[in-house]
């Protein structure tokens, strides 16, 4: 975590990350390894005896044998598992209009604040940032060291989702033009041209909107969902490096949220990893 380059990654998705290896290899792809061994050779001393023995008089058909436990350890590795996913990927596409679909059908019913689809309740928190990249290595760990807390803290399911949009510095240069003096022309005109040329440039630069979404099961009553959000706001004010309290969407505001997942296209084109280590 120390390393520098850890923190010059921009995170537009976050997803676990196991940092407890065997071997180089993480420890559920290990005991996937293992697994896969013991079986593949019980099978082989089942029908050829001693694997050990058949390994050494017939090499040949012991490896074509092995090739389950082969393919888990170059599935595991990374080698083929890129060329399998577009391969796979190849006989179904999340297009634009499955994602559509998706979200109208199962997100289609919200009862104030409660996104009610077919197998859960979606509970959705606009969340503000504050500043991370210009604070120092030592803040940085501690924002690090204290998200975790978030997530160990949170029984829930949540989401953190990011959805891109133009910058828009209007609001910006209003608050500003307020301060310019309206008798020289010449600082009237001058901030004028400034504010357009900037405003246009504004329009090719992505600002970012950042979501929590909580999921809980189909049965959870309101009461209970009420309750487990006032403990989740509790978690973000005390664990989450954020300016202010977060806002929490209700009818309209979680309708354009839809809209916006909808339109953003696809969610997870580039996902980067930030070390969260949850099992403490």
């Amino acid at each position: 975590m120390t390393n520098q380059s850890v923190y010059d990654s921009r995170v537009s998705a976050i997803k676990e990350e196991d940092y407890y290896t065997i071997l180089g290899i993480r420890q559920k792809h290990m005991v996937l390894i293992l697994v896969t061994l013991f079986a593949n050779l019980g099978i082989i001393s089942l029908f050829y005896g001693n694997p050990i023995d058949f390994a050494f008089f017939n090499p040949i058909l012991f490896t074509v044998l092995m090739i389950p436990t082969i393919f888990v350890i170059l599935l595991v590795k990374g080698v083929i598992s890129s060329p399998l996913y577009s391969f796979l990927n190849s006989f179904f596409k999340i297009t634009p209009s499955f994602n559509t679909k998706y979200l109208t059908n199962n997100r289609k019913n919200i009862t104030d604040y409660i996104i009610n689809s077919l197998n859960e309740r979606v509970v959705v928190f606009k969340l503000d940032s504050d500043d991370f990249y210009d604070k120092t290595n030592d803040e940085k760990l501690s924002i690090f060291s204290m998200f975790n807390q978030f997530l160990i803290n949170t029984e829930q399911n949540v989401i953190f989702r990011v959805i891109n949009k133009p910058l828009n510095l209007n609001t910006y240069f209003d608050i500003i033009e307020n301060q310019v003096n309206k008798d020289n022309i010449i600082y009237e005109t001058y901030f004028s041209n400034f504010a357009d040329e900037y405003m246009k440039i504004s329009r090719n630069i992505p600002d970012y909107d950042y979501y929590l979404e909580v999921h809980f099961p189909p049965n959870t009553s309101d009461a209970q969902i009420e309750a487990q959000l006032k403990v989740i706001v509790n978690n973000i004010a005390k664990y989450l490096n954020i300016a202010t309290a977060p806002k929490l969407l209700r009818q309209s505001d979680l309708i354009t949220y839809i809209r916006k997942i909808i339109t953003s296209g696809s969610e997870y084109t580039s996902n980067f990893s930030i070390p969260i280590v949850t099992d403490y």
